[in-house]
Order: structure tokens, then C-alpha cells, then sequence
């Protein structure tokens, strides 16, 4: 509690200028003028995996631990802070107004904390990139669902707030929330702390339910904008979140049987 009322008491002046200054029109005209920078940036980061990759192969992996231990507290404390912003105003809204009214209405737009936040939140679908990074220097194993879930999650989030999207709070929310478990994990683990494995169980679970959840709100928005119930969303946001939400619950479903359920292989235990 101490440390929380420091960093808050750190925090308020910067927190005062924004709400004083900032607004959701500023947010959307960034994301919607730079409109191509997440495509060249996932374009680049899939080029970059694949050269990445090949360059790796005849090499013994590096360690990095120093800048892995101080990767992964960065990421922390930035999805902290970002989840402590966002998450209550979003329940506040949710409690006030109803669940529709937080998925569809645009005064929640009104907020200018959530709307700097959810910019934070897309500039660090970028620079999340620099994970794969590890992976590949450290030649652990880079399964399909790492890259895809970096590459789309970058699209989805950038474009969501382009147009206004009153669901992208809460994709941004419940994604700060689980990274802040998921990277704080990481950060212990780069300190070679042991952690049981039920810690990475329960992560993957909180994954999990986080896409059932995204898809409940997309679809929520989906039937408000197709009955034609004021909502602000589009065809395009629709197709593209229940698609991807649903695409990411049944590969981590298929991570989670593989990793947790199935008796390892003599070849795995070697491994």
C-alpha cells in the first residue's frame, strides 16, 4: 500500500495535465493519420523473425539476462500502471451505466486518462515486438501462436481506436491486466526465481478466459451495430475481433492441452 500511494502521489501532477489536456480526438487522430504504421511495423517484425531466425541457426544462443530482467520490468510496471488506470474507470462505467452501455457508447470516450492510456497501450503492441527478440537469440522454441498473436493484436488495437471503437477499452484493459501477471512471471523468472507451475497454469488460464471475454464484448457490439442500436464500432471491427478473439482462444486451448495435459514424450524430457 505504501508503494502504491507513492507512485500515485508521484503520478498525480502528470495525471492532472493530461486529464486537463488530453482527449479521445487526439488519440484517434494519431492512430487514424499514422494508419499504416502498425502493417510496415508487423511486416518489418515478420522479416526480422525469419532473418532473425536463419542467422540463429549456426550460432550457439546468448544469455542477455541483464537486459531480458530489465525488459521484462519495464513492461511490468508500464502494463501496472496503465491496468491501475484503466481498469477502475472502466468498472465504475460498467457498474453505473451497464455492460452494453460499456461496450457500445462513446462517453466513456470522455475519459481522458483511458483515452491516453489506450494510446500508450497500442505504441506497446510495437514495442512488444523486441520479446520475439529473446526467443530467437536464446534459440527457445518460437511456436506459431507467439508471432501471430504479436502481429494481430498490433492490427486489431490500432485500428480499434481509429475509429473511435468503444471496446477497444476494454481490450486494452483486460490485456494490461494479464500482462501485468504475465511480465511480473517473466521478470522473476529472468531473476531465475523458481516459480511452480501452477503460477504458468493459472497465467494461461487468465489468457484464456481474457478471449472468451473479448469475444463476449465484440459480439456484443457486433449485434448492437447489426440490429442498428447505436454503437460505435464498424463491419470491419467486427469481422476482424470475433475472428481473432476466436482464433486465439483455440490455439492457446491447444497450447494449454499441450503444455499442461499431455504426458511428455521421451524426446520432450530430453529436451
Amino acid at each position: 500500500m505504501a508503494i502504491l500511494s507513492i507512485i500515485q502521489e508521484t503520478l498525480q501532477p502528470l495525471y492532472r495535465e493530461i486529464e486537463a489536456n488530453y482527449t479521445l480526438q487526439q488519440t484517434a487522430a494519431f492512430t487514424s493519420r499514422l494508419w499504416y504504421v502498425p502493417y510496415i511495423s508487423c511486416v518489418l517484425y515478420l522479416l526480422a523473425v525469419y532473418l532473425g531466425t536463419r542467422w540463429m541457426s549456426t550460432r550457439s544462443p546468448y544469455s542477455f539476462r541483464p537486459l531480458l530482467v530489465l525488459w521484462n520490468f519495464v513492461l511490468t510496471i508500464v502494463s501496472m500502471m496503465g491496468a491501475y488506470v484503466m481498469v477502475p474507470e472502466l468498472y465504475r462505467y460498467f457498474t453505473e451505466r451497464g455492460y452494453v452501455a460499456s461496450v457500445c457508447t462513446s462517453a466513456i470516450h470522455l475519459q481522458p486518462m483511458l483515452s491516453f492510456w489506450s494510446l500508450i497501450f497500442v505504441l506497446s503492441k510495437i514495442f512488444e515486438f523486441g520479446d520475439t527478440f529473446f526467443i530467437i537469440v536464446r534459440k527457445t522454441p518460437l511456436r506459431f501462436l507467439h508471432w501471430y498473436h504479436h502481429v494481430t493484436v498490433c492490427i486489431i488495437s490500432w485500428y480499434s481506436l481509429s475509429i473511435k471503437s468503444t471496446a477497444a477499452h476494454w481490450y486494452c484493459a483486460m490485456n494490461l491486466s494479464v500482462h501485468s501477471i504475465m511480465y511480473s512471471y517473466y521478470f522473476l523468472k529472468a531473476l531465475q526465481v523458481t516459480m511452480p507451475t501452477v503460477v504458468a497454469t493459472a497465467i494461461t488460464l487468465l489468457q484464456l478466459l481474457q478471449f472468451v471475454l473479448g469475444f463476449a464484448v465484440t459480439l456484443v457490439a457486433t449485434q448492437q451495430y447489426v440490429s442498428g442500436e447505436p454503437c460505435f464500432t464498424d463491419t470491419w471491427l467486427c469481422i476482424l475481433g470475433l475472428t481473432i478473439y476466436g482464433s486465439y482462444f483455440l490455439l492457446f486451448c491447444k497450447f494449454f492441452c499441450d503444455k499442461y495435459l499431455k504426458k511428455p514424450t521421451k524426446k520432450t524430457k530430453e529436451q
